[in-house]
């Protein structure tokens, strides 16, 4: 019943030219779980008032980093990262 998909599948991945997505395909799920995904969520909390343990999300907006880019410690400490990083 199924002896001509699964030849049909074979067929299709001893392509060159299919086998190579094949090779690909574990770093770019690792690049995907490790990188993409925590990426898209630390953008998405950034955006929000998380309380802790995830009793409550509210949706701010931009409200964090105008809060941010307002407070003196965080500019002093964004100049010295800067600095330190043309330094290096």
């Amino acid at each position: 019943m199924y002896e001509g998909f699964f030849k049909r599948v074979r067929h299709y991945w001893n392509m060159p030219k299919h086998a190579a997505y094949l090779f690909i395909l574990p770093t770019m799920l690792v690049l995907i779980v490790f990188t993409i995904i925590p990426l898209i969520s630390s953008f998405f909390l950034a955006l929000t008032d998380l309380k802790l343990f995830l009793t409550s999300i509210k949706f701010v907006g931009l409200e964090n980093y105008i809060k941010a880019f307002h407070d003196d410690r965080f500019i002093n400490s964004l100049a010295v990262s800067i600095k330190f990083a043309l330094m290096a």
